[in-house]
């Protein structure tokens, strides 16, 4: 799965969500938490957790 992150002002966003939903079939109100991890500065990977309640 392919996506791309951004940095808007120091804050981190995520490109490709609507692959994300599609393959584990999320719904609006779904909780997801996401981790962004920083090499040298920049975003080297982002693990998607999904929340149940």
């Amino acid at each position: 799965m392919e996506g791309f992150t951004k940095s808007y002002g120091g804050l981190y966003g995520f490109l490709g969500w609507a692959a994300v939903c599609q393959k584990y079939n999320l719904k609006p109100g779904d909780t997801v938490v996401c981790e962004f991890e920083l090499s040298r500065g920049v975003v080297s990977a982002v693990r998607v957790h999904f929340v149940n309640e």
